[in-house]
């Protein structure tokens, strides 16, 4: 019997810890650099717990890339995006899409109740 896992979605409280466990372990020059990129460290741990629950999903349920893309008619790197954390190259139609394949929608809207201000951004880069 296959454990089941939870993925949590990291309440603002969370995300401030992880967040300055993140500045304090890679250090001001790190963040500096990740950040002059547009790479906030805080979205990076807002969307991971997302991105995880997509790859897990899909594994899961058996599916490559090549699946999902033919499935979606979307390309790969666009799913490979959502699974890597790269949301500033996120399309938040696909995203959308690629969650309902995955049987993610409830979870989901939870995801983004608690991270407006993330996918308004996402939103945003998507137009």
């Amino acid at each position: 019997m296959t454990k089941k896992r939870s993925t949590k979605i990291l309440t603002n409280a969370e995300i401030s810890i992880v967040s300055e466990l993140l500045h304090e372990a890679l250090g001001k020059q790190v963040i500096n650099l990740v950040e002059s990129y547009g790479i906030k460290v805080e979205d990076t741990a807002r969307f991971f717990p997302l991105a995880s629950l997509c790859r897990e999903k899909r594994e899961e349920m058996g599916l490559s890339f090549k699946d999902l893309s033919s499935k979606l008619k979307v390309p790969q790197y666009r799913l490979k995006a959502i699974e890597h954390g790269r949301f500033s190259e996120v399309q938040f139609n696909v995203l959308e899409e690629y969650v309902a394949v995955l049987g993610m929608g409830k979870w989901f809207n939870k995801w983004k109740t608690q991270n407006k201000k993330l996918v308004e951004t996402i939103k945003a880069k998507s137009s």
